[in-house]
C-alpha cells in the first residue's frame, strides 16, 4: 500500500503582506467581530461548491520518495458532505468523501483495494496512509470555506514574523487559526489547533478566484482560494491541489444523490477490503 504524507515547503504564514514594515507599530484596523462576520458572509455563499483541477502528491514508503500529479474534482455540500476525486487517465486512485453520518476513504492504488471509513466524529485511522490524517470535515476547515464561531477570548494579532492577522476561533472539528492579509483581509491560512493550541494540521492559501452563483451579478460572486497546500505536522511529504478558476457555487442535482453516498461509491469503486466499525469485506457488484 502506497503512504501518502501531507507536507509543505510554505511554512505556516508564508505569503507575508510584502509591503509591510514589520518594524513598524502594529495597528489594528479591524476587530475580531469584523473578520468573523465577513468570513461567515463569504462561508454562507458557498453552501455548495463544484471545481476541477489538479493535484500533486509527495509522499516517502519503503522504497524511498515519491511523487506524483493526477487530475481532481472537488464536490461539497456543507456542512459535512464532501468529495474528493483524484484519478489519472480517467482511472480513481483515491477517494476521500463524507456524508451525515461517516467518513471514507478509497485507497485504490493499494492490494488489495481497500475502503477505510468511520463515523463521522470519530479520528482518522488509515494505517498509515497519510492523506488520511486530514478528516474530511477538517479538509473544510483548512480550504478556508466553513463558517466560524467565536472563541471564548478571540482577539486579533499581529505575527511579528509575517505582518498577517491571526485570528482563533472554532471549526467544523475544534480550535482553529485564521490568518489574514493585514493590508486586503483576505483569508491567506489556516492551522487547525490541538488542545494546548498547538497546530496539527496547516493550510497555504493562495490566487483567489470568483466562485460562479448562477443568476447572481458577477460582483457578488464569493471568492475561494484555487491553490491549497497542506501540511501535518508530523509528515514529510506534501499535498498541492490547484483549481480551475471555473468553479461553481452548485452542484449537480444528479451528482447529490450519488457523491456522498458511501453504498454507490462501494459499488462503483469495488473496494476488495473494508477497514472500519465492521471491518467486513464488501459485496462486489457483478459485471
Amino acid at each position: 500500500m502506497a503512504v501518502f504524507v501531507l507536507y509543505t515547503a510554505m511554512l505556516p504564514g508564508c505569503g507575508a503582506d510584502n509591503d509591510i514594515a514589520l518594524d513598524d507599530e502594529p495597528v489594528l484596523t479591524v476587530t475580531a467581530a469584523e473578520l468573523i462576520e465577513a468570513h461567515n458572509a463569504r462561508a454562507a455563499k458557498l453552501q455548495q461548491i463544484n471545481a476541477y483541477g489538479v493535484i500533486e502528491l509527495r509522499w516517502t514508503d519503503d522504497d524511498g520518495k515519491h511523487y506524483a500529479q493526477g487530475d481532481a474534482e472537488l464536490w461539497i455540500q456543507q456542512p459535512s458532505r464532501s468529495a474528493l476525486r483524484i484519478d489519472k487517465e480517467g482511472e480513481v486512485l483515491l477517494w476521500l468523501g463524507s456524508d451525515d453520518q461517516s467518513w471514507w476513504l478509497f485507497d485504490l492504488t493499494s492490494d488489495p483495494r481497500t475502503l477505510y471509513t468511520d463515523a463521522l466524529q470519530s479520528e482518522l485511522d488509515t494505517g498509515g496512509l497519510a492523506i488520511g490524517p486530514v478528516h474530511p470535515l477538517t479538509l473544510l476547515d483548512l480550504i478556508g470555506i466553513t463558517p466560524v464561531q467565536p472563541a471564548d477570548a478571540e482577539t486579533v494579532e499581529i505575527d511579528a514574523a509575517t505582518g498577517q492577522l491571526l485570528l482563533r476561533v472554532i471549526g467544523q472539528r475544534g480550535p482553529l487559526h485564521l490568518r489574514f492579509s493585514r493590508q486586503s483581509k483576505v483569508l491567506v491560512g489556516v492551522e487547525t489547533l490541538d488542545e494546548a493550541g498547538q497546530a496539527i494540521a496547516t493550510s497555504v492559501l493562495r490566487e483567489p478566484a470568483s466562485v460562479r452563483i448562477a443568476g447572481t451579478n458577477l460582483l457578488n460572486w464569493p471568492k475561494m482560494a484555487t491553490s491549497i497546500n497542506i501540511t501535518s505536522t508530523a509528515s514529510e511529504g506534501s499535498v498541492l491541489l490547484a483549481l480551475n478558476n471555473d468553479m461553481s457555487a452548485a452542484v449537480d442535482k444528479e451528482l447529490l444523490g450519488r457523491v456522498f453516498n458511501l453504498d454507490m461509491l462501494k459499488r462503483a469503486l469495488e473496494p476488495q477490503q473494508i477497514n472500519g466499525p465492521a471491518n467486513t469485506q464488501p459485496e462486489l457488484s457483478e459485471h
